[in-house]
């Protein structure tokens, strides 16, 4: 009969992320895989009512970061904004060339189209495209 593995209760786990373990890291401690933990991190934010905590670095750039509801940190707009975020401002991990590709796809059809993205929490994937206005200047993402 197999054993059930155990994480630490929440607020040990979330300590230890706080020091700066890796979930990899705390999965070995803890003879568990890092998909568990990464489930369990995942379900303590969803609790909280935050966004996920791989959203954390991105809260400096994104006008709108501290608004967002967990249910919008999913998907592929979510996905692209974060490839632009880690692009522009040169965010570790460095973009491989199907991220590359997939950005590149993605912005150039919103230039195309002249369009910016803002963020509402009440629309259904949280983010908006819009036509840009004059006062934007060069800024993809946009207050509203």
């Amino acid at each position: 009969m197999t054993r059930l593995r155990q994480l630490p209760p929440d607020d040990e786990l979330m300590k230890m992320k706080a020091e700066g373990m890796s979930h990899a890291a705390i999965a070995r401690r803890y003879d568990t895989s890092r998909q568990a933990v990464d489930k369990a991190v995942k379900a303590i934010y969803a609790r909280l009512g935050r966004e996920t905590v791989t959203n954390d670095k991105f809260k400096r750039y994104w006008p709108w970061a501290q608004q967002l509801h967990t249910e919008h940190c999913r998907g592929y707009f979510y996905d692209c904004l974060r490839l632009y975020t880690r692009d522009k401002y040169n965010l570790p991990p460095a973009l491989d060339a199907d991220e590359s590709s997939r950005l590149a796809r993605f912005v150039s059809e919103a230039n195309r189209l002249r369009l910016v993205v803002y963020y509402d929490g009440d629309e259904p994937t949280g983010f908006v495209f819009r036509s840009r206005r004059e006062g934007d200047g060069d800024a993809f993402l946009v207050e509203r």
